[in-house]
């Protein structure tokens, strides 16, 4: 069981790194007609077609120009640097608490269409996807409630049946959260939050930690960036804490994890799958990873 609270600390990050290098592929293999082949499509779009509600299945709100000129940049950068055998090598680094990649950062962007994992071919065994929307939605709540629209007493009254010192079900609060919770909290107008100091006007993320700038992106993405951290580094200390397995860790991709393994899927579930608890309004939530093997 991962646990993550206000007090838990990312330890050495030079042992992070280095565990990470230890038990990674260190690359990713991509398909790059395929890629080369959406490029085209990004670059052929009119500015109308962009602006359309349904552009694309994953559109939810009107699509800016600005957002795909990123894809497309980022499609033609990502092509840029794979070398002929199809692969981006990478490294792996902590940088202000988040686990990044090397030479270039990996991104999706599902509301455009662009899913970086589609364009990977898959390793030998099977990959794992776990995904912690939940976390980052859970967290964006958190962090951001009250300019939601909920008083901490509101929210309190609605997770009365969930005590305080015991382990809560992610069930009892998932009433308050929704998949569109975390996109609606990084829009809002940060003006009622308990992690900004108006005295001395400096802003904290979930952790205590001290934020560059006061804005709920910025207060809910450090929270999230340095959970992820933590989970992957349980995971794969867990992973050589199991010897007859052959696990790497691929990539992170948002929010979700990837990982290659020749673990059948109750060893995955044991392995890989660990849920974690979260400490949300002086309670603790237990809560798992949504999984996609194939």
């Amino acid at each position: 069981m991962i646990r993550i609270n206000e007090n838990t600390k990312v330890e050495s990050t030079r042992r992070i790194e280095r565990n990470i290098s230890n038990y990674s592929i260190g690359y990713l293999k991509f398909d790059v007609e395929y890629l080369k082949l959406d490029y085209e499509k990004f670059c052929q779009l009119s500015e109308s077609e962009i602006s359309c509600n349904c552009v694309k299945e994953h559109c939810i709100h009107k699509i800016k120009i600005e957002n795909f000129k990123t894809i497309r940049e980022y499609i033609y950068t990502l092509i840029e640097k794979i070398d002929t055998e199809g692969k981006l090598k990478i490294k792996w680094q902590i940088i202000d608490n988040k686990l990044v990649a090397t030479p270039m950062s990996l991104m999706s962007s599902l509301w455009c269409g662009f899913d970086l994992i589609n364009y990977t071919y898959k390793n030998k065994g099977k990959n794992v996807v776990l995904s912690y929307r939940k976390l980052w939605d859970v967290l964006a709540f958190q962090i951001a409630h009250r300019d939601i629209g909920y008083e901490t007493m509101e929210v309190d009254s609605i997770l009365e049946t969930c005590g305080i010192g015991e382990l809560c079900d992610f069930e009892q609060i998932k009433q308050l959260v929704d998949e569109k919770i975390y996109n609606q909290a990084i829009r809002l107008e940060l003006t009622n939050s308990q992690f900004i100091s108006k005295s001395e006007d400096i802003a904290y993320n979930y952790f205590g930690d001290k934020v560059k700038s006061k804005t709920y992106r910025n207060i809910i993405d450090s929270s999230i960036d340095k959970a992820m951290v933590i989970i992957i580094d349980n995971i794969i200390k867990n992973i050589a804490l199991n010897k007859n397995n052959n696990s790497r860790f691929l990539a992170i991709v948002d929010e979700r994890v990837i990982f290659n393994t020749d673990l059948d899927d109750e060893a995955i579930k044991n392995v890989l799958c660990m849920p974690y608890t979260i400490r949300l309004f002086g309670r603790e939530f237990k809560l798992e990873p949504d999984v996609e093997i194939y």
